[in-house]
């Protein structure tokens, strides 16, 4: 009864967020998780030079087969092995067998809660706003290991409907992704805010099709670099939400 009292009052029905760098990050770079589970199958290799690699290899691969390969009929487990292995070619390792097997631990290891840190306030902050009768959804450019991330973590039960590209078959920032959401709801672009850390994918996207949107800035480096955008488009961390919401 409470909700539907505040809901009245809200600017917004309907609060879509991104996860990866707004609600969560990975507690370790990429090259230290490389790194440590090379090593649990005996390789030892420099984190830094992984990391390198593994960026010029995720770049390759997103521009060759996008949306983790889903048209191109790749599993999202394929298409993360070829990611590990070119990874591990260009630092210099090459036994296949070995990679491979290091592939399977690194698909497995970012299902679970340890490989994760979420954000301090986020789960404060998402009970604060079901409490007020806000609608919560995901957008986000994941694979379908996200939907295990969330209910591990015990965030999966926040949300009306999460919407990952993998099974969307669209990647943000393309206007399916957020009409997707908006039809689900039957509600209006103007009724819905985004939230995330991609000023492309989250705030260019959600903006094209006329939804509210803001940015996590969580180091305030992303105002300094887009001094086209407003400032009171940014947002230190999650809190401020509930205050654009009265």
């Amino acid at each position: 009864m409470i909700g539907k009292q505040c809901s009245a009052m809200l600017r917004y029905k309907v609060i879509t967020l991104d996860i990866h760098n707004t609600l969560m990050r990975v507690n370790q770079s990429t090259g230290q998780q490389y790194s440590r589970v090379a090593l649990q199958h005996g390789v030892t290799l420099d984190p830094h030079i992984l990391d390198k690699a593994f960026h010029s290899a995720l770049g390759e691969q997103r521009a060759k087969h996008p949306n983790y390969g889903i048209h191109a009929g790749m599993s999202s487990s394929a298409w993360w092995t070829d990611v590990v292995r070119k990874t591990f070619t260009t630092s210099g390792y090459s036994n296949s067998e070995v990679v491979s097997k290091i592939a399977s631990t690194l698909y497995e290891d970012f299902k679970k809660p340890m490989t994760w840190d979420i954000f301090p306030e986020v789960k404060s902050t998402l009970t604060s706003l079901n409490r007020l009768g806000v609608c919560l959804g995901v957008i986000s450019n994941c694979d379908e290991r996200l939907m295990e991330v969330l209910q591990a973590t015990n965030l999966a039960s926040h949300f009306a409907f999460i919407l990952l590209s993998v099974y969307t078959e669209h990647e943000k920032p393309k206007p399916e992704m957020f009409r997707l959401a908006l039809d689900r709801l039957r509600v209006q672009p103007e009724e819905c805010l985004h939230v995330g850390d991609n000023i492309r994918q989250d705030y260019e996207g959600a903006r094209a099709i006329g939804m509210d949107a803001v940015v996590v800035d969580r180091n305030q480096s992303l105002a300094k670099t887009h001094p086209d955008i407003s400032s009171d488009h940014f947002i230190p961390d999650l809190t401020k939400l509930e205050m654009l919401l009265l």
